[in-house]
């Protein structure tokens, strides 16, 4: 909570209220409160994750089959892996290959991530750098 006196529109005291969220590194909650009139707030309704968050084995497993799917699968091609650790699980489906003035070849993907008993859709296009490396140009949600 944060208070301002004098404010600069000489109005009273304003009294700021904020509800941050380090798990998804937001506010969820802010309140303004000027003198006494009625408090405004602002709520998060509302969340999307682009990428969750999973244990260390879990993203070793996958970033291992994204390397190896976009190197050497044929587009049309799904492929799962599996964490026996923590129970995540994933599918990636290649959609497309192209080449890019910017980035070279590029692959289009889809996945699927399933942990702690949530279901995560992704988009995701990977370039290839002159080392043989895919790198994940853009991840967002998806909607398959």
């Amino acid at each position: 909570t944060m208070r301002e006196t004098p404010p600069l529109d000489g109005a009273g005291v304003i009294r700021r209220a904020f509800n941050y969220a380090p798990a998804i590194g937001y506010y969820v909650r802010t309140e303004e409160q000027v003198g006494d009139q009625v408090p405004r707030v602002a709520e998060l309704t509302s969340f999307t994750s682009s990428d969750p968050v999973l244990p260390d084995s879990a993203l070793r497993r996958r970033s291992a089959e994204i390397q190896r799917v976009l190197e050497s699968e044929l587009s049309g091609t799904r492929a799962t892996w599996s964490d026996g650790r923590s129970g995540a699980v994933g599918s990636l489906d290649l959609l497309d290959t192209r080449y890019s003035e910017r980035y070279g070849w590029c692959r289009d993907f889809s996945e699927q991530i399933r942990y702690t008993g949530r279901l995560y859709q992704l988009h995701g296009m990977g370039c290839r750098d002159p080392e043989k490396t895919w790198q994940l140009v853009m991840l967002a949600p998806g909607t398959d």
